[in-house]
């Protein structure tokens, strides 16, 4: 399963649109905790991170990513 963290609901739609018939079942999340949330509770094959989502969560953004990644 694709997860793809996007905080632009327009953005989001678009994707959904492009990947679903090619990358099989796509899930979304709105911010790294969401995504984090998420991924915690397995089935996430790869994880697909908008660069301006991930950098809006401040001066901690990085440590959104580790918890995405559960290391």
């Amino acid at each position: 399963m694709l997860l793809i963290v996007d905080s632009n609901p327009i953005s989001r739609s678009m994707l959904r649109a492009m990947l679903e018939g090619r990358a099989g079942a796509v899930v979304f999340a709105g911010s790294l905790a969401e995504a984090a949330e998420r991924t915690a509770k397995g089935g996430i094959a790869m994880v697909l991170i908008d660069d301006a989502t991930a950098r809006a969560e401040g001066d901690d953004w990085l440590t959104g990513l580790g918890a995405v990644a559960q290391v």
